[in-house]
């Protein structure tokens, strides 16, 4: 038996907000790693870029969900940037240690030259006057 409430009466099933902001979510992330993997050399045109944008801009105007196609190509998308995107994650942190080791290193030796150069006599540096 049908409920009365006006929902019950236009449709079968009520749309779970919390669910698909959840999944929309998760294709801004997508959106975002694509970003990230392609870089500024990316087109303008990116097929899959573009893909993933017109889903989300038609879920915010629209409130158009996604069907079972569009999850599958989207499952797609992410798991071919779900390993790159990771790669990029894990090589920041190494990328920020040898920045900072050889940011020390060169300070060590601007301290090193410099202490040289205060500790020479001055007889040293006058010997081919």
């Amino acid at each position: 038996m049908k409920g009365t409430r006006l929902v019950d009466v236009l449709d079968d099933t009520v749309i779970d907000k919390r669910f698909w902001n959840k999944i929309f979510f998760k294709m801004n992330n997508l959106l975002v790693a694509i970003e990230t993997y392609k870089g500024p050399s990316m087109s303008i045109d990116d097929t899959e870029y573009r893909w993933v944008q017109d889903r989300i801009e038609y879920y915010e105007s629209e409130e158009r969900l996604l069907n079972k196609e569009d999850m599958t190509i989207a499952n797609e998308l992410w798991r071919n940037m779900e390993i790159n995107y990771v790669l990029i994650l894990l090589m920041m942190p190494v990328l920020w240690y040898f920045t900072a080791i050889t940011y020390q290193l060169i300070k060590l030796f601007k301290l090193w030259i410099k202490f040289k150069l205060e500790n020479t006599n001055i007889k040293e540096l006058k010997i081919w006057d």
